[in-house]
């Protein structure tokens, strides 16, 4: 009885475990994001010159201490300028913030590199017109847990924002439009998080993950853009959650020699080619309880699967996706060598936020039947020893 009892209480505490991770993720994802471009443009900005910072001492002529809790502040510059950078700060350990500067250089507008990890947060910052091959509105390398938030990146020749050799960084509430290439590119980093981001007529992808594996994409809205809105290629384990693709030239959302991916709570509306597009060389990726609308031009099946053991629905729940071209009875057949199909499409369109309120009352009956068991394990063991106290006595 002991044994079950402390089995139960074992399984009872890792599954809270798991959803307070997944409460704590919907939660950060029914956020409403901020109207950064209409409140940026509106701030005052005092001319500067080009800032270069290859050592913490470059630091000193800015306000704070560098320290996580007092950083260096760079603050409310307008830097228009004909050099390759704006901003760059390289090999520094001190904690600092660059935020709320306008910035039209040539090559990137902030150039960030080589600096201790978690030391460095982009904010509120605009940064366009980088017109050089590759310019870059933002570029982050090898800079591990950098936060990017709030900026804007229009009309550079090649990225929005670059993450490259940068593990465990966040980039959120940023907008990318019109840029040559991608809106936002993360290459080699890890573990990253790109949430709440709108990414809209550039000219390639919207938002592009390429050999960086385990990223969580949420709430990110891309549309308009000329290829894909997702293009998640060699960065296996990545999930992609509640987040809009609309309206793009060519695919919603393309994997290419990517596995083990969850795709769930996705809008993928109205895309010239197909909604999602599997790859040769693509196994094992979970694709459900995603809304499928009216993509494809050439009106056959609104995905592709070209990979291996791709689940289309979930087992045990027996949930597939939404598909507007579904004729309501069957399976939904996709295209493809691989002959997927979707064994139980759904009539109705998904929402993420009633999955946020279930998981919540799950999640509290869970703490009730956790504090339960904790008090009636106590009350036992209490029993117990008030037992052997009074046999040992007599």
């Amino acid at each position: 009885m002991r044994r079950l009892i402390k089995a139960i209480l074992l399984l009872l505490i890792l599954s809270q475990i798991s959803l307070l991770s997944n409460s704590a993720i919907l939660t950060e994802v029914d956020s409403t994001s901020l109207n950064l471009e209409s409140m940026i443009l509106k701030k005052n900005y005092t001319s500067h010159n080009p800032i270069y910072i290859n050592s913490d001492d470059g630091f000193t002529v800015f306000e704070g201490l560098g320290t996580a809790d007092n950083p260096y502040i760079i603050e409310g510059f307008n830097i228009t300028t004909d050099e390759e950078f704006g901003i760059h700060i390289s090999s520094t350990t001190k904690h600092f913030v660059v935020r709320n500067c306008y910035i039209d250089a040539v090559y990137a507008s902030i150039f960030i590199e080589f600096v201790a990890p978690g030391t460095a947060s982009i904010v509120e910052n605009v940064c366009l017109n980088n017109e050089l091959t590759n310019g870059k509105g933002i570029w982050i390398s090898y800079s591990e847990e950098t936060n990017i938030h709030g900026n804007i990146c229009e009309n550079n020749n090649y990225w929005g924002i670059e993450l490259w050799g940068s593990y465990k960084s966040s980039i959120v509430e940023n907008i990318c439009s019109s840029n040559g290439q991608s809106g936002i590119v993360l290459v080699f980093s890890n573990h990253s998080i790109a949430a709440e981001n709108i990414c809209k007529d550039n000219e390639k992808n919207g938002i592009k993950v390429s050999l960086s594996g385990s990223c969580l994409l949420y709430d990110n809205r891309c549309s308009g853009n000329d290829f894909n809105g997702f293009f998640i290629d060699h960065s296996s384990g990545t999930s992609i959650l509640n987040c809009t693709s609309k309206e793009n030239g060519n695919t919603g959302i393309l994997l290419r020699k990517t596995n083990g991916c969850l795709i769930n709570y996705n809008f993928i509306i109205n895309n010239k080619n197909y909604g999602f597009y599997i790859s040769e060389g693509c196994d094992k990726n979970r694709i459900y309880y995603n809304n499928f609308i009216e993509n494809d031009f050439f009106e056959s099946s609104q995905a592709i699967d070209e990979g291996k053991e791709n689940q289309w629905f979930h087992k045990f729940e027996e949930v597939g996706n939404y598909w507007s071209s579904w004729e309501g009875t069957g399976s939904y057949k996709l295209d493809g060598k691989s002959e997927a199909e979707d064994l139980y499409p759904q009539i109705e369109l998904f929402e993420y936020e009633k999955n946020v309120e279930e998981s919540t009352e799950l999640l509290k009956f869970q703490i009730y039947c956790f504090w339960v068991i904790v008090l009636f394990l106590i009350l036992r063991n209490t029993k117990i020893n008030l037992v052997k106290s009074a046999n040992f006595e007599n």
